[in-house]
């Protein structure tokens, strides 16, 4: 601390990112002080304002507010459109801690990602927000965008505000309209908008399609709506795809990263976008995986004898992979496969893919209706593809159509298919001439197995139901049960309690306590709970005798039907500020997750468990174990093959896709571990949040004995997934 606040070589941008880090506010406060004086930083007044308003001081976050205004324009970031958009996400924070503070009396205002306590909003309008109308049959990201519209507006019941720059053709308004979407375009944006808040019409949130409708209007939007959630739908990563094309634009970039930022949720197509936005923007940022969105249009291969190109001219990089396929398919062509064509199917082709028709064996169709006639005459698809981001829409469509594809790593980023088994991946000319040889010689039956592999593997990522329920979990957060089974250990199940009800700012949970057949004084520690927390839901129930984990915690699935699950155990505290926030947060950031869990330490404040695997002779291996909880190794989100059940999030669609946990495993051990990779059997993952952290004793209850059951259920284990290959789940380790 000496050495920071003494020294005049650091700077601000360093301070300002280790303040970030902090959890001590009066240290935060400190750091935030000295970059402010150093050069008016406007993350620094971003940070001391929110730490001061997590502290209740909403006069000295006035007073830092109006010091930032005051010497704004004198300092070195008034050109600076983050710094812009931060001062006035400020000014709104301060505003709305003020009116909260004269109408309630509210104890603590939060004002970090981590919390939903700030939506109060119910409304089941949402305002959305995009450049045009979505051409949802002339590119895939106009598909997409009109998916995830008659998503919210059918299946979830809101009712959308829809307002655009462009309509291409008045039909795609009109498809909107009939989805009973209200379209607004042709008329100044504020005023429409003024004219809706006049009538006394609220939204709860409001999606921006594409970064630069959300750098463009969130200020305004936020000052007309200031409780509204603000979404920022990347469609995909610009500057990935720009330096990709080596077409890059540092200021645009930087422009790109500054309205992520200030999202309350980033919505990114692939795992790869993901990773690129949270390296650039900070892991704090909530980004949730929407991918496309695709059905199954075809029960089996067709063995089809042609190859086929889709893909929409509007986008540069097909341009250079139509080229690029041409070129291939004429090697490849002559002169053993002359009967074979090549169909370049996309609207707007220019005049250099035109000239393609000059070979015969060449079909440039321009835009079609309908592109599954093309598909199913298919053998493959081709696109070699060499820049771009996001997940490619031609691909996953031919996939669901069973249609073998072939392209680059590139092309095969963000679906992950394995290489002759999933797809066919190639990284030059010669591999792509040898991938077509190979097949247009293997059998129908090859095929077949091929494409059903890369429909399994696809189908967790684009279903409709992966995108269902992350848009609908961000739009309201899912109600959560967090169980407790307790067995004679009053003094900790009281600890265990006051530590959820000290850093849980969730909105919508209860406690539920199921005791054992105890016989200490927890009877009287839950009254003295349940009396002292009227604001906290705490429920609880009483077995006669000690019935473990497994049938308590199944009677909670199965009585709490509507709710997501939380298994904690008793010997648990949680350590971290809006940990059930994080872990909501983490569950939901894609539709394929079925459970989330954080980092365990011991007494002795190492780690216990960063995550854990079992290999197929059920062998359990832990990460972490040991280590220094702040190793940057465990301190990255990745899919491990399982977390342990002493404090894991459950997602109540994934409960009643997998089912309850196996009786078989009775009374504990394994259980939980197997509930995972049952899901991993059915394309479900478990994900690792670091940053949701807790201390547990561990067998504090189950004593000697666990031992002798952890050593009978591994048995059981082992018969069950034998055969299996269960490894396979374990690669991100």
């Amino acid at each position: 601390t000496k050495l920071i606040m003494e020294s005049d070589f650091i700077e601000s941008y360093s301070i300002v990112s280790l303040a970030d880090l902090i959890d001590d506010v009066d240290f935060k406060i400190k750091l935030c002080d000295r970059a402010i004086t150093q050069d008016h930083h406007p993350w620094a007044y971003s940070l001391k304002i929110k730490a001061l308003l997590n502290n209740q001081n909403l006069e000295e976050a006035e007073a830092t507010l109006q010091h930032w205004t005051a010497n704004f324009h004198n300092s070195n970031w008034v050109n600076s459109s983050d710094a812009h958009i931060q001062l006035v996400e400020m000014k709104r924070l301060v505003d709305l801690a003020k009116q909260i503070a004269a109408t309630s009396n509210h104890s603590q205002i939060e004002t970090s990602h981590c919390s939903e306590e700030r939506f109060l909003n119910t409304s089941k309008n949402i305002l959305f927000f995009s450049p045009e109308a979505p051409t949802f049959d002339r590119s895939s990201g106009g598909n997409r965008m009109y998916e995830i519209l008659r998503l919210i507006q059918k299946d979830l019941n809101y009712q959308v505000y829809y307002f655009t720059d462009n309509i291409v053709d008045i039909k795609y308004a009109k498809a909107l309209e009939t989805l009973g979407i209200r379209v607004f375009y042709n008329k100044p944006l504020s005023s429409q908008l003024f004219d809706l808040k006049s009538r006394g019409i609220t939204f709860s949130n409001a999606i921006f399609a594409w970064w630069y409708m959300g750098e463009k209007l969130i200020p305004e939007v936020k000052k007309l709506f200031p409780d509204i959630k603000i979404i920022v739908d990347s469609v995909d990563v610009h500057w990935i795809r720009e330096e990709r094309g080596n077409i890059s634009n540092i200021e645009l970039k930087r422009r790109e990263v500054s309205v992520y930022r200030i999202a309350d949720v980033v919505f990114a197509v692939t795992e790869d976008d993901k990773k690129h936005i949270l390296k650039e923007c900070g892991d704090g940022l909530n980004v949730k995986i929407v991918s496309n969105i695709h059905c199954e249009e075809s029960t089996h291969f067709q063995n089809g004898q042609d190859i086929v190109f889709v893909g929409g001219f509007g986008h540069p990089p097909n341009i250079d992979a139509a080229l690029k396929a041409c070129k291939i398919f004429e090697e490849f062509s002559v002169p053993h496969h002359s009967n074979i064509k090549l169909y370049i199917v996309g609207n707007n082709p220019p005049a250099e893919i035109l000239a393609l028709n000059k070979n015969k064996n060449v079909i440039v169709t321009g835009f079609v209706e309908d592109v599954r006639p093309y598909l199913a005459k298919a053998r493959v698809l081709l696109a070699p593809l060499s820049w771009g981001a996001g997940i490619k829409g031609k691909l996953c469509q031919a996939i669901m159509n069973r249609v073998p594809i072939l392209t680059t790593p590139l092309g095969n980023e963000g679906m992950g298919l394995a290489n002759l088994k999933e797809g066919f991946i190639a990284n030059s000319d010669t591999e792509f001439l040898a991938a077509l040889n190979l097949i247009y010689s293997v059998s129908s039956q090859f095929l077949t197995d091929l494409t059903e592999a890369a429909v399994k593997k696809l189908t967790p990522l684009v279903s409709g139901h992966s995108a269902k329920s992350v848009i609908e979990y961000t739009l309201k957060p899912k109600s959560v049960v967090v169980s407790i089974i307790t067995f004679n250990k009053a003094e900790l199940l009281r600890k265990c309690v006051y530590s959820i009800i000290k850093n849980t700012q969730h909105s919508n949970f209860k406690i539920v306590i199921t005791s054992n057949g105890c016989v200490d004084s927890t009877d009287q520690v839950v009254e003295t709970l349940i009396r002292e927390n009227p604001q906290i839901q705490i429920l609880y129930f009483k077995n006669k005798t000690n019935e473990f984990f497994i049938r308590p915690n199944n009677r909670v699935f199965e009585t709490f039907k509507d709710d997501d699950i939380v298994l904690l155990n008793n010997d648990i505290e949680i350590l971290t500020s809006c940990w059930l926030t994080k872990l909501q947060t983490a569950a939901y950031s894609a539709g394929y997750i079925a459970c989330a869990g954080g980092k365990i330490v011991g007494l002795n404040g190492l780690v216990q468990e960063a995550g854990s695997y079992i290999k197929n002779d059920g062998a359990v291996i832990v990460r972490g174990w040991d280590q220094d909880p702040f190793d940057p190794e465990i301190n990255e989100r990745y899919y491990p093959g399982y977390i342990s059940g002493c404090m894991l999030y459950i997602r109540r669609d994934a409960i009643d896709r997998v089912g309850l946990l196996d009786e078989r495993f009775y009374p504990m051990y394994y259980e939980e571990s197997d509930w995972q990779y049952r899901a991993h059997l059915q394309g479900l993952r478990t994900i690792y949040e670091p940053k949701c952290v807790a201390m547990h004793l561990g067998r504090a209850t189950a004593g000697e004995q666990g031992i002798k059951l952890i050593q009978k259920n591994q048995k059981i284990f082992k018969k069950k997934y034998q055969g299996k290959n269960i490894e396979k789940f374990n690669e991100n380790l």
